[in-house]
């Protein structure tokens, strides 16, 4: 939803079959024997020429780019099952199932595009490209930390492909399917067993190596000198503080779980206790448990009351807390951390108004709890997974190709993909709700860990992320301000697409409609959802996947909409081409609408613009009446009551609320002008009017008076 993307015959900063691997020459060898090989020697230096060429070009066409592999299942059996194959034995393009390949890396490996590239021999000494994907971001595990030349792996069912580059190489989607061995695995033959004397570091010395890590904020590293120190731990103490060490490591690589494990597993000592305790309260803050972690404070606090660390983390956890149980949200201090990059907000979920439940025809959706009004915040979310990309190129940017739907996704939806994989990795208990979002004709297979890893679906995760995932703008105020200021910022008439997009697991539950009864809308990586006409319990959520163009076709609307599979058609796609055809008789067309829903929006604008132009006039009543007629074209409904007394104009209300787009609060503000000048006394009531059609397109209503300053002055 709102994710920018291109056709893939519209041309674009890259060459497809030059840049994208394989792209086409390996259609044209598959089935065939892979029997032309470099030497191990030609190999090698075609591989330092390539990367010479990378370096070499300007940074600004170092634009990491990456196609979608055809969709395919991960390796689920376990590698004793699997019976050894050599690469000389491969035919391009083929899979073979319940197979392995032996591998050791020969060169230091580097980051090539979107993947983590090496060159890497089998046991006969064939030596291919090994492109791992999905990997960690260099700026959260360096390349010099994932691997290494002389590691050995098994690569679990293979497939051998091709490149214009490069004859042969083995891509690895999956990050389950590559299982690195110990220096004393039994698989490892002894011609490949590194001779270095057996010299034992203690528990200790490790320990402040990786202390030292940590002063340079090398996180990866860190965890992975603890790790070692706690292996090498010949007494309580030892382990005990290795534990903490590398719980606090883990929670810096974004591993709650994983560190609140580290936490829970150290023995009660006082020497550690108090540390054990705050390490688990932070894990728990990070998973978003406010509740224990509120507990293991106060636990913490009574025996150490005077604990700053403790006491400041306390008060913001019961921050989260008030705002989980009312939402009741500090707007002003989430703008100030949305200037950040990335934007990320340090709030609670809301979402007591609203349950998943089943929906009739359409799977699961989102239901209102209680009855709601328009401009209730129905829910106020924090992404599961967020990737920011600014138009200032700022955040992570990259180029997707989706050759089976003929599409090139830009900004952070490839390292979205990536994102998801790595905590489906290290938390796959957390990653439950986002396996069970709606994943078209891809079932996913049970969850399973194989090999001691969680078998993990990187196919899965594209296919969730393209029917859920969300584009973004840094914040919906800011978006909304560009819409005057800049027409290709406007949020109305095809609406925009966004470089920065995220999962959120609750919003992705909203159906389709194209009449929504809700608006979404973004600050940073927080999404609000907020009620845009009365609603009672039980209503169902519904809000439009893609914005259609003010005379867009019907056909043309469902095309794309077809991603979603079969939604429910709205009356207003149907009705389109009609207005085209009569947008010029608007007195006309109004009564002729037959009540349907958004079906008038194209002739909202001129409306908008004769109430504007009265306005100018002075012809307030004439401008009254234009404007009411502008909001009507959106569903709203108004009754109007006489002038009494002295009064110069007619007082409108509004009697139910529909559709709203950035045009609506506009509207209101033109209609509190045109009353502050002839009936001051009418004013208060458009200006909540005016505020509450903000707050449900910007998320809050706070800041309200600064995109119209006319509602601060004295009425």
């Amino acid at each position: 939803m709102d994710i920018k993307t291109l056709p893939l015959d519209r041309p674009c900063a890259i060459n497809t079959e030059s840049d994208i691997p394989g792209a086409h020459r390996g259609s044209q060898l598959k089935g065939t024997k892979g029997d032309d090989h470099r030497s191990p020697d030609n190999f090698i230096s075609g591989l330092f020429r390539n990367l010479r060429e990378i370096a070499a070009k300007p940074d600004e066409d170092k634009v990491a780019t990456s196609a979608v592999p055809v969709p395919h299942k991960p390796c689920a059996l376990p590698m004793d099952s699997l019976r050894p194959i050599m690469i000389s034995k491969m035919k391009p393009e083929t899979y073979y199932p319940r197979t392995k390949i032996l591998l050791r890396v020969t060169l230091q490996p580097e980051r090539l595009m979107r993947s983590v590239a090496a060159a890497a021999e089998d046991e006969e000494g064939t030596v291919v490209l090994l492109n791992l994907y999905h990997q960690p971001d260099e700026e959260v595990v360096p390349v010099r930390h994932l691997l290494r030349a002389g590691d050995i792996c098994v690569v679990k069912r293979p497939v051998l492909r091709s490149s214009s580059g490069n004859p042969y190489w083995l891509r690895v989607d999956h990050v389950s399917e590559v299982v690195w061995l110990e220096d004393t695995s039994p698989l490892i033959p002894s011609r490949w067993r590194a001779q270095v004397p057996d010299l034992k570091e203690d528990s200790s010395s490790i320990r402040a190596r990786g202390n030292e890590a940590v002063k340079k904020q090398s996180w990866a590293e860190a965890e992975s000198l603890y790790s070692s120190a706690i292996e090498a731990a010949k007494t309580p103490d030892e382990a005990n503080f290795a534990y903490l060490n590398r719980s606090l490591a883990n929670l810096k690589l974004g591993r709650p779980t994983k560190a609140r494990l580290d936490a829970t597993r150290v023995s009660n000592t006082p020497k550690v206790s108090s540390k054990s305790l705050f390490r688990e309260a932070r894990a728990l803050y990070e998973l978003a448990e406010f509740k224990p972690c509120h507990d293991k404070l106060s636990t913490l606090l009574s025996s150490d009351p005077t604990n700053k660390d403790a006491l400041s983390e306390l008060s913001r956890v019961n921050e989260r807390l008030r705002e989980k149980a009312a939402g009741e949200y500090a707007f002003h201090r989430m703008y100030e951390q949305a200037k950040k990059t990335p934007p990320l907000i340090d709030c609670a979920t809301y979402s007591a108004p609203v349950e998943v439940r089943d929906s009739i025809g359409k799977g699961r959706g989102l239901f209102t709890t209680r009855a709601v009004s328009a401009g209730d915040l129905l829910l106020c979310e924090k992404a599961f997974a967020y990737v920011f990309s600014g138009e200032d190129g700022a955040g992570h940017t990259s180029v997707l190709i989706k050759e089976t739907a003929q599409r090139v996704i830009t900004g952070g939806y490839a390292h979205l993909i990536t994102q998801i994989v790595q905590k489906m990795l290290h938390d796959p208990d957390a990653s439950r709700e986002f396996r069970d979002l709606y994943s078209g004709d891809y079932a996913p297979a049970p969850p399973s860990k194989v090999d001691g890893l969680p078998v993990v679906d990187s196919c899965l995760v594209e296919k969730i992320i393209s029917l859920n995932g969300f584009g973004a703008p840094r914040t919906s105020k800011e978006a909304f301000v560009k819409s005057f200021s800049d027409p290709k910022h406007r949020r109305f008439g095809g609406g925009p697409t966004h470089d920065t997009c995220g999962i959120w697991v609750l919003a992705a539950r909203i159906n389709h409609s194209c009449t929504p009864n809700c608006q979404r809308s973004f600050i940073g990586d927080m999404q609000m959802v907020r009620a845009a006409t009365d609603m009672e319990a039980g209503t169902e959520l519904l809000f439009t996947y893609r914005q259609p163009g003010s005379l867009e076709s019907y056909e043309s609307i469902q095309k794309g909409l077809s991603d979603w599979g079969k939604v429910k058609q709205g009356r207003i796609d149907r009705a389109q081409p009609r207005l085209g055809k009569l947008f010029e008789k608007l007195e006309n067309l109004l009564p002729s609408a037959g009540g349907i829903v958004g079906s008038r929006l194209p002739i909202a604008d001129p409306y908008s613009l004769l109430s504007i132009y009265f306005m100018c006039s002075s012809e307030e009543t004439n401008a009254l009446d234009m404007g009411a007629r502008c909001l009507e074209t959106f569903g709203f409904r108004t009754a109007a009551f006489p002038p009494v007394g002295d009064q110069m104009a007619p007082r409108i209300e509004i009697t139910r609320w529909r559709l709203v787009d950035g045009r609506v609060p506009v509207a209101f503000s033109h209609l509190f002008t045109t009353y502050q000048r002839i009936e001051p006394e009418f004013c208060a009531l458009w200006k909540e009017y005016t505020r509450r059609a903000y707050s449900i397109i910007v998320g809050e209503g706070e800041t309200v008076g600064e995109r119209f300053p006319a509602l601060l002055e004295d009425y």
